[in-house]
């Protein structure tokens, strides 16, 4: 008997809290503060149920199925300040919203890929450019000694011909020599064994 009593009051507890929660309609109009114009498209956000729409054509919204409590909701819309506001849906079924205009001000986003690209001002990479004619004035026995006069670039050397590049603290087979684009990947990396690359 006892247990039967107890079933029942769980289902009558469920059944009155579903109920609860599905008789609450939130819906409005979301318009311009300025010009009165409806905003169709704004985003009507409520953080905490994680749940949300956006206005139809006309700028009216609505909300079904929501818990009779304090919610917070965000509103925003692009051109337009965000407004936030906390509403009891116990007591409050409606409300709309007008929204102040407001300039967006954002620095531009370039986004670059391409390894190989020809444009130094559109890789992604730091280049520094050397001239022939600087390689010509510097007294240098090879490429590698020649450009090691740059900022973060030195030499590993066994000798006069041969040499291998250290760039920032990086060497060996972690550097990778592309000439004209290609990668030359047939070299050692032996003491005794230099970049494929030779000056002309």
């Amino acid at each position: 008997m006892k247990i039967a009593c107890l079933i029942l009051f769980c289902c009558a507890l469920l059944l009155f809290s579903s109920q609860a929660i599905g008789q609450n309609i939130l819906s409005g109009h979301v318009t311009d503060k300025e010009t009165g114009e409806s905003l169709p498209g704004a985003t009507i956000y409520l953080p905490d149920l994680k749940t949300g729409t956006i206005t139809d054509k006309d700028g009216f919204y609505k909300l079904r199925n929501l818990p009779g409590s304090s919610i917070v909701v965000q509103l925003s819309y692009i051109g337009y300040r965000a407004e936030v506001v906390t509403l009891d849906l116990a007591r409050v079924h409606t409300r709309d919203f007008q929204l102040n205009p407001s300039a967006i001000e954002a620095k531009e986003v370039v986004v670059t890929g391409n390894a190989l690209s020809s444009d130094n001002d559109r890789s992604s990479i730091s280049v520094t450019p050397i001239n022939k004619n600087e390689l010509l004035i510097l007294p240098s026995t090879n490429l590698i000694n020649s450009i090691s006069t740059v900022p973060g670039v030195s030499e590993i050397t066994t000798g006069g011909a041969i040499s291998k590049p250290v760039i920032r603290g990086l060497g060996y087979n972690r550097i990778v020599t592309l000439n004209e684009g290609v990668r030359q990947e047939g070299g050692q990396w032996g003491d005794e064994h230099g970049i494929e690359i030779i000056m002309v």
